[in-house]
């Protein structure tokens, strides 16, 4: 999420229209690459570029696509084979990772707020889950052309610059599909629609809830938004809300003691935190959270504190409770605090252990157009 703001306050700083932009976006991927579909990167002439695609394998290849797409003003479709054996290195010489994925790259469009990129923006802003379908290699005389999109979430159609007929309401079913939770039939949307299709899920971002505003807080704040995540710091100390202590995007909340009536609703993609320090405002806290089913909710405090805190709850509640908060990675300073405890909130919200890698089992590259 963090790359889509990224890209979108480049295009916003770039002006209406003043210098050219391309888009690449990663549309389709076999067996193992750096990045997975939904990856962009922003292009344009004599500025770096925003966001990563291949961890460097082919971004040198896409720029020069880039340029001529610019030049020419048609999108285009690359393949990158990134696999190599002893006989033939086809791409990217020396990469050897055992995938192929296919990049999309075309202009940035229209910045007056028409095209797809703003109901992406309004996905981003207001954390809402999406599917987007992408046009690909059309077959011969099918009313679609490449780069064409369907945007749909749970509200309905948000964005279509398909041609009404057959093949867009095909494109919009499989969307719906997707976004209901169906596994949706991509082959036979495929073939209805006279088109290859690229599906991409787009994730609500994180919501992190920090209750407390103490010194330790900033650099939390600094690692969580280093993510795109959208952080609420809550505290009932109005003067420790001091916006220059924490970033542009961070929203401060003056809340009573206990109170979450601020605060939004509970999603999928919620974490609280509560930092605050003080013996009573950690246990005000505390039971106001454990009353809500979140995801993730942690306490910054040692062993013995906890204990103190928790002692007359029941075991299902204490068992909910990640504290002390945080991955054990020999954390001494406030930086390496709040990157065990993001890392630990990202584990948990992924359904993941939060160990080594290399002691993991793969994680099964699944079909884009199933769950």
């Amino acid at each position: 999420m963090r790359e889509l703001r990224d890209i979108l306050r480049a295009i916003e700083a770039a002006g209406a229209g003043e210098r050219p932009l391309v888009l690449a976006t990663l549309v389709r991927r076999e067996g193992s690459s750096y990045r997975r579909p939904g990856a962009r990167w922003l292009w344009s002439r004599g500025a770096p570029p925003v966001g990563i695609l291949g961890g460097g394998c082919f971004e040198d290849d896409v720029a020069e696509h880039a340029a001529e797409v610019c030049r020419e003003g048609q999108p285009r479709l690359v393949r990158y084979d990134l696999s190599a054996d002893e006989e033939s290195l086809v791409w990217g010489l020396g990469v050897g990772c055992p995938g192929i994925v296919e990049v999309l790259i075309e202009g940035v469009p229209e910045r007056d707020g028409s095209g797809y990129l703003e109901t992406l923006r309004d996905w981003m802003v207001h954390r809402r889950r999406g599917v987007v379908v992408t046009v690909g290699r059309p077959v011969e005389a099918a009313p679609v052309r490449l780069g064409q999109r369907v945007l749909v979430d749970e509200s309905g159609v948000r964005y279509c610059d398909l041609p009404r007929g057959p093949a867009s309401e095909t494109v919009i079913e499989l969307a719906r599909a997707l976004v209901a939770g169906s596994e949706g039939d991509l082959a036979e949307a495929q073939q209805r629609a006279g088109a290859e299709l690229f599906v991409e899920r787009f994730a609500r971002s994180v919501a992190l809830w920090i209750f407390g505003a103490g010194a330790d807080v900033p650099p939390l704040v600094e690692a969580a938004s280093a993510l795109g995540w959208s952080v609420s710091v809550i505290d009932d100390r109005p003067l420790r809300l001091d916006p220059a202590r924490f970033g542009r995007d961070v929203r401060l909340i003056h809340a009573s003691r206990g109170s979450l009536e601020e605060l939004p609703g509970v999603d999928d993609a919620t974490a609280a935190l509560v930092s605050t320090h003080s013996f009573a405002r950690d246990a005000a806290w505390l039971a106001a959270l454990l009353g809500i089913e979140l995801p993730y909710l942690g306490l910054v405090s040692s062993r013995k504190r906890r204990e103190s805190l928790l002692g007359a709850l029941p075991a299902a509640a204490r068992q909910r409770l990640h504290a002390p908060a945080g991955l054990d990675i020999g954390s001494e300073t406030p930086q390496e605090i709040a990157l065990a405890i993001v890392a630990e909130i990202r584990a948990v919200l992924a359904g993941r252990a939060g160990g080594l890698l290399r002691d993991s089992a793969p994680r099964r590259a699944r079909d884009p157009a199933t769950p």
